[in-house]
This record gives C-alpha cells, structure tokens and sequence, in this order.
C-alpha cells in the first residue's frame, strides 16, 4: 500500500477488524495500570492488613502443585492477592493469583 494513496475496501475491513480486535486488550491494559496504581498508593496500608492475617493465620488454605500450603491474606486486585505461611525462618509472603 502506498501511504498516499485511499485504502482499498480489504485494506479498510482489515484495519476495522484489528481495532476490534485489540480494544478490549486496551482497555484490560489500563484496568491493570489503575489496579496497580492503586496498589502502589496504598502499599503501606495493604502491608499492615497482608501482616496482621499472617499475625492471626486468617485466610482460606491453598496448597500448591508441589504441597506447599498458604493462606489467604489480602486481595490485591480480582485476580492477584497476597498470601502468607510461617517458615522456620518466620513468615513468608508471596503474590499470586493462586491464593484466591
């Protein structure tokens, strides 16, 4: 295609359908750039509460492929959340979507 000239009916049907295509990608990118966001502004108070489930072992049990088991402690956004379990070493956090 020459870029001065008018777009065939192909080349225009192509181009409709790839906007389609991608708007709902779009759109997801920037559901997850305001979940983050939000995240990030919020970090210290998201610690605290990730800290006090693990102090109180709240939170539903989950086990992992390898049997590891965690417990449910703070949603971070629908899909990721934090997760905690006691170590010998003390408590260890981790961020999953596994952990819903």
């Amino acid at each position: 295609m020459n870029y001065y000239e008018r777009p065939t009916p192909l080349q225009e049907q192509v181009n409709a359908e790839a906007i389609q295509h991608f708007r709902g990608t779009s759109e997801t990118v920037q559901t997850n750039c305001d979940a983050l966001h939000n995240i990030e502004c919020n970090l210290p108070a998201t610690a605290n509460e990730a800290f006090r489930a693990a102090l109180q072992s709240s939170g539903h049990i989950i086990q992992t492929d390898d049997g590891t088991q965690w417990q449910h402690a703070v949603d971070l956004t629908k899909i990721t959340s934090v997760c905690h379990r006691r170590t010998e070493a003390g408590l260890e956090f981790a961020v999953s979507n596994v952990c819903r």
